[in-house]
């Protein structure tokens, strides 16, 4: 095919002042800018709010291709820029690679393409095996080979560079145009930026639509940006999907922002008849192809599918998701690292937290505080631990420079072997980070991967006219993101602080207020029970176990003895390569070319590096091989289904009963064990059906509650070392005939317990609630002492009640049914 005949195409051509054909696409009319002055031209594709006069101004200045960069800073909007001076073409994406540049440099002239299918025709279709079997680490490779293409003969454009080809000698070179900078904004400077900035990233997605759509799922991320959409005037539609766990609390403050958004039409996606997870393994399409690697959310694309095509019956053609708030805006223990680098002195405070909210041991922790390995070195160790076994817990956390993926156990020796290559080539060792600080150069590579993830889901609902967009991955908010200073962002005791600031004023105080995550473990399960055959019938036949890189049989044990990891990543089968004529062995059109391929692949909506009592936030460098994975949800205790998936590590093969038949001596899910952590699942950080990722603020109590919470504190520490029946005997004991105490003297208690206490205001359930008690009876009154469990999926909980109703608790804890519980004596009053 030459470059004549495709522009002979329906495609949208745009010409150069020869009338040869320069760039060839198929766009919307109002996703295209162009402009000339002289000799200089300019062309922007994607959504973006213009601002002509700053634009021309730049464009009539420039004398290199280099300053052309301003235009990022001027136009907001996620959009490719090409360009065209005397010296030669400038063109670029976005700093997320929601919007990328692939090229091809073999022969003349060079082609760039935004999806490197376009370019196969021109180069080949031969793949890099090293590469090929890189992509096998899971949860992702680390970067840069996450980034380099499969295909051989073509290149991807390196983050925060241009790709300029010179017009005398038709040569392309990659010429770098942005860099971090040394975090220097404040918090309240830097909201101040951020707020604009996602206003502008919005309004540019709603530039000339009649209507807009936008998640709102319930957390922060969606519900803030469903406020800002709102905010700018265009006419708003909101999505909104149940999940299989009827006490999730996402719903609860979905509901609350649906109250405040009166003027908005909600769309709201029943369990019982909507699609589930796992639902739509192949595309409806045979022509909906990806050539880039595996669909990395192909458990809910039935859900991508679903909600596209409802938006667009009612008039959407933009959506609006919030994924990349959590790459750029959440603080992980990365930060306590680079914080060490730039402000010291604040360490030891945001140290504490740390500790109280992951339970970090301090002798590793600060060893991994004083480790200054450099990049290549780190990437050294991911290569040699690829196949090493990974502990179930871990106390230690992990400061490395990403995640240490593994490689599963399906995955044949030659394709480790193979992975290992592609990790100790020389352009890789010798690109080195994306910043100097590891804090930075996680979120940026985090938010390439997300922006990797949301461009190949625009394939699956660009199929139905449908344009998923992430303003929070737009350049001008990443780039503000990325300079605020550690020590003013990454506090412990407030989730997302620079964008609940950003967010005030726009969203209500009661949204805002959110510091929890929803996980999804019970929907992993129920699509997984549900779709077992659709499951199965990927596995046979595998492409890749063709060439020569996995083990199908091995494979298809994991598929039907499945471990799902609590973040909602599951075994996950792509049909990838698949698209004719786009493999070794090509398959004709429209077959269903069964091809597994990674498992276990972490989706955006909960990233593993962002669900911290459950990933490596709490210091599990835990990659997604199934059979690795913790497993939380019990589904065993549940009677009358044999189909149900194991319920792994402790989940006890000897006795199934109900929950109601568990003795107090023995929690469901816990194996016995001896040592001093009898109820480690009580007092773990997965408590209740919502993750905290930030410890529980309180308010200041008076001194004489202050002193009396610390005093006991530490019997409280002491007493969660017991076992479960000696703990109920004990506070039976203390009880004694203490009449009830009224909930506001509960709630007095238990703020400033958790005001003394990092650990009590972290997730120490157990702890914080026996301090409530004994605080209480101090004062002559008890509350009653609860403990509980849940199962589908399995969480268990200790809180204190009056009257029936929890004490400072989520609504959640109605759903728990009780194990163990001590009660105050109910005095009888005779009235004669």
């Amino acid at each position: 095919m030459t470059i004549e005949r495709l522009a002979r195409t329906r495609l949208e051509v745009v010409h150069r002042a020869s009338g040869r054909p320069w760039i060839i696409g198929d766009w919307n009319e109002g996703d295209v800018y162009k402009k000339r002055i002289g000799n200089k031209r300019i062309v922007l594709l994607g959504r973006f709010l213009m601002d002509e006069p700053a634009l021309l101004r730049i464009l009539d200045s420039a004398e290199s291709l280099s300053d052309l960069s301003r235009i990022t800073e001027e136009i907001p909007g996620s959009y490719h820029l090409v360009a065209e001076l005397n010296e030669g073409v400038r063109i670029q994406g976005t700093l997320s690679s929601g919007r990328q540049i692939f090229y091809s440099d073999r022969g003349s002239p060079v082609l760039a393409a935004s999806d490197p299918a376009l370019l196969l025709p021109f180069v080949g279709r031969e793949w890099d095996r090293s590469i090929l079997a890189s992509r096998l680490i899971a949860p992702w490779p680390p970067w840069p080979v996450s980034e380099i293409p499969v295909w051989k003969g073509v290149s991807a454009l390196a983050p925060g560079h241009f790709l300029r080809v010179d017009s005398r000698t038709g040569t392309a070179r990659q010429v770098r145009w942005w860099s971090p900078e040394e975090p220097h904004l404040t918090l309240e400077r830097g909201a101040e930026l951020l707020a604009s900035a996602v206003h502008d990233a919005v309004l540019s997605r709603g530039r000339g639509r009649t209507t807009v759509s936008a998640d709102l799922s319930g957390g922060l991320d969606s519900t803030g940006l469903c406020f800002v959409a709102a905010a700018t005037g265009v006419p708003l539609i909101t999505t909104r999907w149940q999940a299989t766990d009827v006490s999730d609390e996402d719903e609860t403050w979905a509901c609350r922002a649906e109250r405040g958004l009166p003027e908005a039409r909600h769309l709201t996606f029943d369990r019982r008849s909507a699609p589930g997870w796992f639902t739509e393994l192949l595309p409806r399409r045979p022509g909906v192809h990806d050539h880039e690697g595996p669909f990395p959310w192909i458990r809910t694309r039935g859900r991508l599918v679903h909600t596209a095509e409802a938006v667009a019956e009612r008039g959407s053609r933009t959506h609006l998701t919030g994924h990349g708030a959590d790459e750029l805006f959440f603080a992980t223990p990365l930060n306590l690292h680079s914080l060490a680098r730039t402000h010291p002195a604040k360490v030891p405070t945001h140290l504490l937290g740390y500790q109280a909210l992951y339970r970090w041991r301090t002798a590793p922790t600060l060893r991994g505080l004083a480790d200054s390995s450099t990049f290549s070195a780190w990437l050294g160790k991911v290569t040699d631990s690829l196949r090493t076994p990974l502990r179930e817990f871990s106390t230690a956390p992990d400061f490395g420079w990403g995640l240490s993926g593994r490689m599963a156990r399906w995955v044949v020796p030659e394709a480790v072997e193979a992975a290992s290559e592609a990790l100790r080539r020389d352009d890789v060792l010798s690109s080195g980070p994306l910043s100097r600080h590891r804090a930075q150069h996680a979120s940026w590579q985090d938010a390439r991967l997300c922006g990797d993830t949301l461009r190949k889901v625009n394939h699956v609902t660009g199929a139905h006219g449908v344009s998923w967009e992430a303003p929070y991955l737009d350049d001008r908010v990443m780039r503000i993101a990325l300079s605020v200073r550690f020590d003013q962002w990454s506090m412990p005791d407030r989730y997302k602080p620079l964008l609940v600031d950003a967010l005030r004023g726009t969203a209500p105080p009661e949204i805002l207020e959110r510091s929890t995550k929803s996980e999804y473990s019970a929907d992993a399960y129920t699509g997984l029970r549900r779709n077992r055959e659709a499951i199965a019938e990927l596995c046979d036949g595998m492409r890749l176990e063709e060439h020569g890189l996995v083990d199908a049989e091995a494979f298809g044990r994991t598929v039907f003895d499945p471990r799902p990891h609590p973040s909602g990543s599951s075994p996950s089968s792509t049909r990838w390569p698949a698209s004719p004529g786009s493999g070794p062995s090509s398959t004709e059109a429209g077959r269903r070319t069964r091809t597994s391929y990674r498992s276990w692949k972490a989706e955006d909506g909960i990233h593993r590096r962002h669900v911290p009592h459950l990933h490596r936030d709490r210091g599990r460098d835990r990659p997604s091989g199934p059979e690795e994975g913790r497993v939380l949800a019990p589904e065993r205790y549940r009677r009358g289904d044999p189909a149900l998936p194991e319920a792994g590590r402790g989940s006890g093969d000897r006795r199934r009963r109900d929950p109601g038949q568990v003795r107090d001596r023995r929690i469901p899910g816990q194996e016995r064990r001896r040592g001093p952590d009898p109820v480690a699942r009580i007092r773990g950080g997965a408590a209740t059906m919502t993750v905290p990722v930030a410890l529980e603020r309180s308010t200041r109590p008076p001194l004489r509650y202050r002193l009396l919470a610390r005093c006991v504190v530490l019997p409280a520490r002491l007493m969660t070392r017991m076992s479960p029946g000696r703990i109920r005997s004990v506070l039976t004991f203390l009880a004694g005939s203490a009449g009830p105490a009224g909930f506001a003297e509960a709630l007095v208690a238990r703020n400033a317990v958790v005001h003394v206490s990092r650990r009590c205001a972290g997730p120490g359930c157990l702890q914080r609630s026996i301090a409530t008690f004994l605080l209480c009876r101090i004062g002559g009154t008890v509350p009653e002492w609860c403990t509980g469990v849940r199962v589908s999926p399995f969480r268990a909980h200790a809180w204190v009640e009056v009257d029936g109703s929890p004490v400072g608790e989520l609504g959640e804890v109605r759903h728990f049914h009780k194990v163990m519980t001590v009660r105050p004596v109910t005095v009888v009053r005779d009235d004669d």
